[in-house]
């Protein structure tokens, strides 16, 4: 199928989201102080991530750095394919 894109020569930017392995987060915290936007903590500081996507900027510079952060290697930022 042809968009309007293609028909531009543009195209959109790509997608990211952030994906959080519940299994290993050890409550540290500190990817919700680099990236409020997206992470929340529950009541026992475990990391919750809004499914939502995002593209560049800073949400997606924010995302970068909670990921590099997090000690436990729970969180992976993940382009967004279609």
């Amino acid at each position: 199928m042809i968009t309007s894109d293609d028909l531009l020569g543009e195209k959109a930017p790509p997608q990211y989201r952030l994906v959080i392995d519940a299994a290993v987060c050890d409550a540290h915290g500190i990817c919700a102080l680099l990236c409020p936007d997206l992470i929340s903590l529950d009541e026992w500081g475990y990391a919750a991530v809004e499914a939502q996507s995002f593209s560049a900027g800073a949400t997606l510079r924010h995302a970068r750095s909670a990921a590099a952060a997090c000690p436990e290697g729970a969180l992976r930022l993940v382009a967004k394919r279609g």
